[in-house]
């Protein structure tokens, strides 16, 4: 099937969701997001939004390739 690799990608929805977000999923690997964690918050940190992105229904912005 192939990796999904990000470099350095970002989303703002009025605000920065998130910004700088770089890594890699090769065939296989399992990426989880967590809905809420002391350094981070649940609702509006972006966890929708990253998928969309990743599904190709929302552009990021700041694509280095």
């Amino acid at each position: 099937m192939g990796s999904i690799i990000l470099r350095e990608v970002g989303v703002a929805a009025g605000k920065p969701l998130f910004q700088d977000l770089s890594f890699t999923l090769a065939d296989g690997d399992r990426l989880s997001l967590p809905g809420s964690s002391p350094r981070t918050a649940g609702n509006g940190a972006g966890k929708s939004t990253l998928l969309r992105c990743l599904a190709g229904l929302r552009l990021l912005q700041r694509i280095l390739v």
